[in-house]
């Protein structure tokens, strides 16, 4: 028996895009001069001058503002007061857009972004141990800044502390990743349960309607049925 299966094209895979960047500046450990602040502020609004009447519309508006600042920031970069950083993608204050990138490597599991984050930081904080740092010393204030940006989101409780220390850090971040990673675990499950829901009702509606005997029209009327 040969059967004549139909060849049905399968939807291809979606591109992964990420959103394209801005010029990235920082500002320098010595803060400007009122002179160099003023000349800064000049230049940018010499370039981007102020509407008398605002007219125009509110995203006009703003990116004008963008347009100004970033012009300030490249007077202060000339100055040597700022440093530039990345490559611009786009202007600062225009619509952001998308730019296709590579998938990521097929071994990776799929983990959200908070979690690659809360684990980078763990991984961090076990170098400084096995470097030899004591873990009841302070942490920098740059730490200091990342653990918290990362945990507020990943720590529910509000009344967990702020971890000051590297011992607080690695316990507040290995509790962060198993709550964080058991999240995940129940989303997946949830996905799996629904796509299998919706796959097996489907294939025994299939087979109920290929299975079920030929009905035939029946051979008596509904006056015989009184």
């Amino acid at each position: 028996v040969v059967y004549d299966l139909q060849q049905v094209p399968q939807p291809a895979a979606p591109t992964p895009v990420r959103l394209t960047r801005c010029t990235v500046y920082e500002w320098g450990t010595n803060p400007p001069t009122d002179e160099q602040r003023e000349t800064i502020m000049t230049t940018a609004s010499d370039l981007h001058p102020h509407e008398q009447h605002t007219t125009s519309s509110l995203y006009r508006r703003w990116q004008r503002w963008h347009h100004r600042a970033e012009a300030a920031l490249v007077v202060a970069a000339s100055m040597g007061l700022a440093t530039r950083g990345g490559t611009a993608e786009r202007p600062k204050g225009s619509m952001p857009t998308n730019k296709p990138t590579a998938p990521g490597p097929a071994h990776r599991p799929d983990e959200t972004v908070r979690l690659r984050r809360l684990k980078r930081l763990h991984r961090a904080c076990a170098e400084r141990c096995r470097q030899g740092h004591p873990l009841e010393r302070p942490l920098p204030a740059d730490d200091q800044q990342r653990l918290r940006r990362v945990l507020c989101p990943a720590n529910q409780d509000a009344a967990t502390p702020e971890p000051t220390t590297l011992r607080q850090a690695l316990h507040q971040l290995s509790d962060a990743i198993a709550r964080e990673a058991r999240a995940v675990a129940a989303g997946n499950a949830l996905v799996w349960r629904r796509r299998f829901a919706t796959f097996s009702t489907d294939t025994w509606q299939a087979a109920s309607a290929a299975i079920r005997p030929p009905s035939h029209a029946p051979a008596f009327t509904a006056d015989e049925m009184r």
